[in-house]
């Protein structure tokens, strides 16, 4: 089996890095807010024997570098995403994936091109409107308290707390997310405080055009940041998409329980 290649491509003025491996129809994943394409070590490692997985690092995140990591937007990232698509698939389709942010990203993909998209999976993916005033006060906050004060050890415990369980965390999953979290730095902060800002008004959008579409939605049960609600809404606009729902997993099922996670993703891939 092939390594794990890190590979650049300029798109949209911009050069992005990605991850890359495996041959075969491409598959897609898109990662969410102060993270990067590691996020899906546990996803190449089970499907590139049968499939081309890519990730890349979105604008502003890893070692995808924005001009400006402070106004950088979901519109961007929605336009930077249909441009990667493009560009490892020249007119064809891929299956794609996000997660959280990625996974808002997806939803608006589908919605804009889903002739590009044989199948699509979304992972804890933020539908409620989060724009209320608490959250809208709190920005300035973050940028002005939180971002300077970030450090590595912050990230790490950050990662080990919130986005998992820490009762489970196995040697694997902190040897992956050291990897991740090695690339990522107060760019990423400023990044996630500006896409956070970009969709604090956002709505689900239209998604009648995808209703050819097979799509799954995964959620966490113990996820402090993203409650089952939003799969239930979603549901709504996507009637026809099948929901699972992980029990002992908080907001990044595919790395806590990645064994689970990947028996229902390839069931879904292969129905």
């Amino acid at each position: 089996m092939q390594t794990i290649q890190r590979k650049f491509s300029t798109l949209n003025g911009i050069r992005f890095s990605y991850l890359e491996q495996g041959g075969g129809e491409p598959f897609v994943m898109l990662h969410g807010l102060m993270s990067n394409a590691w996020d899906f070590g546990f996803q190449f490692e089970r499907f590139s024997g049968a499939m081309r997985c890519l990730a890349p690092d979105m604008r502003g995140c890893g070692l995808t570098h924005a001009p400006d990591p402070a106004r950088v937007t979901l519109e961007q990232a929605v336009a930077d995403a249909e441009a990667f698509i493009e560009s490892v698939a020249p007119g064809g389709k891929v299956i794609l994936m996000g997660h959280s942010f990625g996974g808002v990203v997806a939803t608006e993909l589908l919605a804009r091109c889903p002739e590009r998209l044989h199948r699509a999976v979304i992972v804890a993916a933020p539908a409620e409107k989060l724009g209320n005033p608490i959250m809208k006060l709190a920005l300035p906050l973050y940028r002005a308290a939180a971002v300077p004060l970030l450090n590595k050890s912050l990230i790490h415990f950050y990662a080990l707390n919130v986005n998992v369980d820490p009762a489970n965390v196995t040697p694997e999953i902190e040897q992956l997310l050291r990897m991740r979290n090695r690339f990522i730095s107060r760019h990423d902060a400023l990044a996630m405080g500006a896409y956070f800002e970009s969709m604090i008004d956002h709505r689900i959008p239209d998604l009648s055009a995808a209703a050819g579409v097979p799509v799954l939605m995964v959620f966490g049960a113990q996820d402090l940041l993203v409650t089952e609600k939003s799969g239930a809404l979603l549901e709504k606009f996507l009637p026809g998409a099948r929901r699972v729902t992980i029990r002992n997993s908080r907001h990044s099922p595919m790395y806590e329980q990645p064994e689970e996670f990947n028996k229902i993703l390839e069931s879904f891939l292969n129905g």
